[in-house]
């Protein structure tokens, strides 16, 4: 059985809960909904964009640094050291900013799949599912038959 993430998947099951006012059933089919915003049905896209690169031009102009890995690099030790001074000479104010212009590593191995039993315990199904996933969602191809027929219907009651 596949979880259900989008809207499509539901087919109209979400539109006929909304025109008949069953409160009940529409929130229950919106929290059985997917909340990335990438997963939602009108900004899924098949193939992942590509990301683009920084200019290394651009981030030399801005004195910007590229961004740190959350893991220890081996010249951490010194940053440690430099954080200490910074306590010793101005206090916490010096050490804020210094963590805010050389930010201090947060785990000893960046492992993404390692995560601790408390936090992967309280993650929605969803969550779980987006870490755990091999494949990416695929979306079903759509059936020009069936819009004919929701057209026909259309103009039938547009008749009537």
């Amino acid at each position: 059985m596949n979880p259900i993430i989008n809207e499509w998947q539901l087919d109209s099951c979400l539109n006929v809960a909304l025109q008949n006012k069953h409160q009940a059933d529409f929130s229950l089919f919106l929290a059985l909904l997917s909340t990335a915003v990438e997963e939602n049905a009108e900004f899924f896209t098949p193939d992942s964009p590509v990301q683009l690169e920084p200019s290394s031009k651009l981030q030399q102009q801005l004195n910007i640094r590229s961004q740190r890995s959350f893991a220890w690099q081996d010249d951490d030790e010194n940053l440690i050291a430099e954080y200490a001074q910074a306590v010793q000479q101005s206090g916490l104010t010096q050490v804020k900013l210094f963590g805010y212009l050389k930010p201090e590593p947060i785990v000893y191995k960046d492992d993404k799949n390692k995560l601790p039993i408390e936090l992967w315990q309280s993650l929605d199904v969803h969550s779980k599912r987006r870490l755990t996933a091999s494949q990416p969602l695929q979306k079903p191809k759509a059936d020009a038959t069936a819009l004919y027929e929701v057209l026909e219907k259309l103009h039938q009651a547009e008749a009537a």
